[in-house]
């Protein structure tokens, strides 16, 4: 069986969750006898054109479509970020020139909902799994610009609100004038376009109601839609989307690079380890701060990840880290030294301050047999069991946090107990199968009786 993989970014240039998840299925279907192939972007915000021009480069024996274009230049950013109509385009030639038996989106986030399209107009029946929000909320994570968490759209205004929050324009309006009513002047902008391109706007002004409207339809054409966790199908279904169109079906992890994990024996020394983008949604300054009031000088914080990503945010955690030698900044690794990097640790920290899906994250630490503290927001707590395979904190709550880091220095025992409590992890050759039984029946023909 052909099979399309279709997702925002791919290895090597990045390597976060989704595209992780991505490399691993691609890699599991492969090695079952199927034929996976993949479709991303690689650079969607640079160059001097808005069309998309492709580059065929195999990763890992993987044939890879990798598109680049520049959001920015086209003639209305905002529609262009979830409706690209040259991409799908693009990708309803690529389609007919491929032929895939299907298509499994594991991201729209960058190609855009015309893929969708594009695969119905090429007769190629979809699979999408949801991997956040991003359907409901240009603000994929669901957090609005002040921080605060949201469940979903309410009004308008309210919502052209929080996706202006970051931009530079509405910030020097908002000095002089209410927001609400700068919101709602933003929200006509996107009858001139040309104002709708300047630097300061572009992406963060734009009909919300009629993005949401295009993605609902876009939605409705998937054959299969799959959620990860229960959180985040209740959080759809909470947004009108139908119950019964989503199926709840569990991440497997590729699970080959166990084979190379280090036993690490408990001494003295507790080692908390942070995996993931330096980014603000991802609590690492939580972290940082919570760390720093831990007494300990038998703890060591080590933080797994790139700094010049998002240099502003990493330079304010590495200001928060100070001159204590405890706190380590290991930098970005390559997938490969996975087992490397959990040999490393004795606990691992997923300090989210926002609606996580379901972190692949907490699933490769259980499977390395490393207890989790994480938030205590959904998606997030049905993973981590409180006092029985790791411990969970307040949103944001240094102190709470803080008190969880030093049960591990001044309880020794409850290491070994939270690590007994730890489950099997499923693995990506189960969800494969099950997944391989979804896409047979949607290629299936159908039998009529006479």
């Amino acid at each position: 069986m052909k099979i399309l993989l279709a997702t925002h970014f791919f290895p090597p240039g990045v390597s976060g969750g989704t595209e992780s998840y991505t490399l691993g299925l691609a890699r599991q279907l492969k090695a079952m006898g199927h034929s996976p192939h993949v479709v991303c972007a690689e650079n969607w915000g640079k160059g001097r054109t808005y069309q998309p021009r492709h580059r065929d480069a195999p990763y890992e024996g993987i044939p890879v479509r990798r598109l680049s274009w520049n959001w920015q230049l086209a003639p209305d950013p905002f529609v262009n970020l979830f409706d690209n109509r040259q991409v799908e385009r693009h990708m309803e030639a690529y389609l007919r020139e491929l032929a895939p038996d299907v298509m499994h989106i594991t991201s729209c986030y960058s190609l855009g909902s015309g893929i969708i399209r594009a695969a119905s107009h090429a007769g190629v029946p979809t699979v999408l799994t949801l991997t956040d929000f991003w359907f409901i909320s240009p603000r994929q994570t669901l957090r609005r610009g002040d921080g605060s968490l949201c469940d979903g759209p309410t009004s308008p205004a309210q919502c052209a609100c929080c996706l202006a929050a970051d931009s530079t324009v509405y910030r020097v309006l908002t000095r002089a004038l209410p927001s609400e009513l700068v919101a709602r002047g933003l929200i006509h902008v996107n009858r001139w376009p040309l104002l709708g391109r300047q630097r300061g706007l572009r992406g963060y002004v734009g009909d919300v109601a009629f993005r949401r409207r295009a993605l609902r339809r876009a939605f409705d054409q998937v054959d299969v839609a799959i959620a990860p966790s229960r959180a985040l199908k209740d959080v759809y279904v909470h947004n009108g989307f139908p119950s019964e169109r989503i199926r709840l079906s569990r991440y497997g992890l590729d699970l080959n690079w166990r084979s190379h994990l280090q036993s690490r024996s408990r001494s003295d020394q507790l080692s908390v380890g942070y995996i993931g983008q330096i980014e603000p949604v991802k609590g690492v300054d939580v972290l940082v701060r919570a760390f720093r009031v831990i007494p300990h000088q038998s703890a060591e914080l080590r933080i797994f990840g790139d700094l010049d990503k998002n240099p502003p945010y990493a330079q304010r955690v590495r200001a928060l880290a100070g001159d204590d030698r405890r706190i380590q900044f290991m930098g970005p690794f390559e997938r490969p030294r996975l087992a490397e990097v959990l040999s490393q640790v004795d606990v691992v920290a997923v300090p989210s301050v926002w609606l996580e899906n379901a972190p692949v994250v907490i699933a490769e630490a259980f499977a390395a047999g490393r207890p989790v503290i994480a938030t205590d927001l959904p998606g997030m707590s049905e993973l981590v069991e409180h006092e029985v395979n790791g411990l969970l904190f307040s949103r944001g709550d240094v102190s709470a946090l803080a008190n969880a880091l030093n049960r591990f220095v001044e309880e020794p025992q409850l290491h070994e107990e939270l690590v007994a409590g730890i489950q099997p992890v499923r693995s990506i050759g189960d969800e494969a199968a099950t997944l391989v039984e979804v896409y047979a029946a949607l290629t299936r023909p159908l039998v009529t009786t006479p």
